[in-house]
């Protein structure tokens, strides 16, 4: 009886906070003044955004990045084709200890080729976003506040 309630309760509450206030509002008949453009437009200083620049300093870093991720993708690739002849390799070995060798060896070597490509990935995405950020600033002061890619990047 008490969850019955409790149910009751709860979905009376959902749909007493979900559903819209159906409001009308008054309208007006009186007419404003038009207000001086000129007083408007100086009373609040605009951002001085150089958009050509910060468009191009998007274009680089996208492209740069396309670039590095094609590199590694590249990397990765290699790697596994590489692994792929050493094992085919490695399961021809007719004695089992070389064998089981050459198979470690194969694994140990991609492990190896897999954390560099990653390494240089890193390290060049760094580097991109370095250079980036200093591009950017170079647009105007209001593009750096703009700009949410502080909290995007590195992920």
């Amino acid at each position: 009886m008490i969850k019955k309630f409790i149910g009751a309760g709860g979905l009376a509450l959902l749909l007493v906070t979900s559903t819209p206030v159906f409001a009308q509002t008054a309208t007006s008949t009186a007419t404003s003044t038009p207000t001086n453009a000129t007083s408007t437009a100086t009373s609040t200083p605009a951002r001085a955004i150089d958009v050509t620049c910060i468009q191009n300093a998007v274009e680089k870093r996208e492209n740069a990045m396309i670039s590095a991720v094609d590199k590694y993708s590249a990397a990765w690739k290699s790697a596994l084709q590489t692994r792929k002849e050493e094992l085919k390799k490695a399961w021809a070995i007719p004695e089992r200890k070389e064998r089981v060798r050459a198979i470690l060896g194969a694994w140990k070597s991609y492990l190896k080729n897999m954390r560099e490509a990653k390494k240089n990935y890193k390290t060049a995405t760094r580097e991109i976003w370095k250079t980036y950020k200093e591009e950017r600033k170079l647009c105007g002061r209001g593009v750096i506040s703009d700009d949410k890619t502080l909290k995007v990047e590195g992920f």
